[in-house]
């Protein structure tokens, strides 16, 4: 009784539209109205974008909109009418109705069932995205989300042999985020000459995609290659940005510690994902099938490519464009691949297999689904109290500096807009100009230097205005007054000196 039972809900259940599905099991796990750091960061420079005049004196939001200017105004416009929190959640909610229609496709083109999919989804891809690099598609509302919902409607064209569709695709996603697109772009480049083996019907495509990025490359170039990143009093802008600023993202040879903890297993798992697909995969009969592997094997080309050029990248030239992010569309593609070759291999047992699949997925959910119930109602208030003693009773120009905080905690981050109080820096706030990232690694390694050094503050407001300090302890110093305190946060005024 209970076998028929399941296969009946396993029946009804692939009759769905798995659009529906998938916008369900997408905002199941990843809705919510907590603003992610990255987050805070887009939404913040996006307020910024459209209202020059929002927090003047914040060093942090003195950016460049670079290449997500349509997601700024897109963000921009919704932090007109909606808070921070509320864009979070309907941003998101967006976005995962948009990504159902290309998966949508996609998923019903390789003959996957909804009970598949989740399965795939929910067990195998949703906790890690990525084989290493920390990218993931699925989460926040930022700009490579959106871009990663035209990168799909290109990838669907692709399996279906609609070059140009493709490439129209790939072009409008890379005008929401350049580099997730160009990568994409490149790999497509490739596989069309693997796929039609004619340099004619493989270029048609090309100079397409070139002719629509020329304006973005107009725009670009001058920022990103006018003074080329070079060196500031000896130091160098590529080095900040890679090796400073994002070694988890981009520089797998930092150091060796780095490379064990953050690299290495990734790296080994890609490795073997590859001599599967270059040696068993590519045996298996079937134009999909070959298809997904060919582009399979050049984005995992790439991907070596990268990291052999990134060992000998000291400096960060080449690392600073993101080779890795295609770590995250390999995994996905990976893990289709292997489904659609398990169902071909496993067709006999095809029906218990999806029972027992229905049967996994239903715990799994479990956790996303009851995990807002476990939230602690508490989280934030600390931080909300400081921001309102913060916006009642200092002055706009008055500057903030934190310190012994964790620079990737997303709370203290939030002080910026709910107070509307510059910092003196935030890491998380890099940008890609020349100066500006001179600037700002200047003051977070002046910054630890009051750290470690509290006399060294008052040396360092003969260059900066600094009005108040921040910390999760109490400091004793004659020139430092505690005007509020929390459980964790304390604030102090800092008094002229005499």
């Amino acid at each position: 009784m209970l076998n028929w039972d399941l296969e009946r809900v396993v029946e009804k259940f692939n009759t769905w539209d798995n659009r529906i599905i998938l916008f369900l099991l997408l905002s199941v796990n990843f809705l919510s109205f907590i603003p992610t750091g990255n987050e805070e960061s887009c939404f913040a420079t996006a307020k910024r974008f459209l209202e020059p005049d929002w927090i003047p004196a914040s060093f942090s939001l003195q950016r460049w909109s670079g290449t997500v200017w349509l997601y700024n105004v897109l963000a921009g416009l919704g932090l007109k009418i909606m808070s921070f929190e509320q864009l979070a959640f309907w941003g998101r909610a967006f976005n995962f109705l948009l990504f159902a229609f290309p998966l949508g496709k996609i998923f019903r083109l390789l003959k996957l069932s909804n009970v598949e999919m989740c399965f795939l989804l929910q067990l195998f891809f949703f906790g890690q995205q990525t084989f290493f690099a920390e990218s993931w598609i699925f989460g926040g509302f930022e700009p490579k989300t959106l871009a990663y919902f035209f990168i799909f409607y290109g990838l669907y064209f692709l399996l279906t042999d609609k070059p140009y569709h493709s490439v129209v695709a790939t072009l409008v996603g890379t005008y929401f985020h350049v580099l997730i697109g160009g990568w994409f772009m490149l790999a497509t480049g490739i596989y069309f000459l693997g796929r039609y083996r004619n340099i004619k019907k493989a270029l048609g495509p090309a100079l397409v995609y070139l002719a629509g990025i020329l304006p973005l490359a107009i725009y670009l170039v001058p920022k990103v290659w006018d003074g080329g990143a070079g060196e500031i009093n000896g130091t160098s802008i590529n080095w900040i940005h890679v090796y400073f600023r994002n070694p988890h993202h981009l520089a797998p040879f930092k150091s060796l510690s780095n490379f064990a903890r953050e690299y290495y297993p990734g790296i080994l798992s890609a490795l073997g994902w590859a001599l599967v697909c270059g040696f068993v995969y590519s045996k298996i009969k079937g134009d999909m099938i070959r298809q997904l592997n060919l582009l399979i094997l050049i984005i995992f080309g790439l991907i070596f490519a990268a990291l052999i050029a990134g060992y000998f990248d000291s400096q960060g030239f080449f690392l600073k464009y993101y080779p890795f992010r295609m770590t995250t569309i390999a995994m996905f593609l990976v893990l289709l691949q292997t489904a659609v070759v398990a169902k071909e291999k496993l067709v006999s047992a095809k029906s218990i297999l999806q029972k027992i699949m229905l049967l996994l997925v239903i715990p799994a959910l479990l956790y996303p689904l009851t995990a807002p119930l476990m939230a602690d109602p508490n989280v934030g208030k600390d931080l909300d109290e400081l921001a309102k003693y913060a916006r009642k009773l200092t002055r706009d120009s008055d500057i903030f500096m934190f310190l012994g905080y964790n620079v990737w905690e997303t709370e203290p981050m939030t002080f910026l807009r709910k107070a509307e109080r510059g910092r003196f820096v935030i890491f998380k706030y890099a940008t890609i100009e020349d100066e500006a990232t001179y600037e700002w690694y200047q003051r977070v390694l002046e910054r630890n230097k009051v750290q470690q050094n509290i006399n060294y503050l008052f040396e360092l407001r003969n260059r900066y205005p600094i009005s108040y300090i921040v910390s999760p302890r109490y400091i004793n110093h004659s020139r430092l007054q505690l005007v509020f305190h929390n459980a964790k946060y304390k604030l102090y005024w800092i008094q002229p000196g005499t």
